[in-house]
């Protein structure tokens, strides 16, 4: 029995798995997104059937025009329109090359750190400065 799956070398297969699939990068702990997305859906859903079960209340006391555009509310969902949406999730290649670009501007960082504690960095121009900056030679 033949496969119909094509064939594809590893390197195709790395650069598709790049290309679709997806991290959440909305800058929350990832146990937190698990537990958040699925909270603000349900509290969105909590909403719509409260404003619903609002104007099925009201229906009963308001006009005929007023409870049909209400009838009209409720069938079309308008409440939900513009509601609470998740930010879509960013491919995982441009997260892993945002990543690298992170990790290269955090080389030397310490040694970057502890110049400037010492005086050996301008820390308005960030260059090296000369002669070490003290109290008496700031203006």
């Amino acid at each position: 029995m033949e496969d119909d799956k094509p064939l594809r070398d590893p390197a195709r297969k790395k650069a598709l798995s790049y290309a679709r699939d997806r991290r959440n990068t909305y800058g929350e702990s990832p146990k937190a997104a698990r537990k958040a997305i699925p909270a603000r859906k349900a509290g969105e859903s909590r909403k719509s059937r409260r404003k619903a079960g609002h104007a099925l209340k009201v229906i009963e006391r308001a006009g005929e025009t007023s409870a049909i555009l209400a009838e009209s509310s409720l069938a079309h969902d308008i409440e939900r329109v513009g509601g609470w949406t998740k930010s879509p999730d960013r491919p995982l290649g441009e997260v892993l090359q945002r990543k690298a670009k992170a990790r290269v501007g955090r080389i030397g960082r310490k040694s970057r750190a502890s110049a400037f504690r010492a005086g050996s960095i301008d820390p308005e121009t960030g260059s090296e400065v000369t002669t070490p900056l003290n109290k008496d030679s700031l203006p």
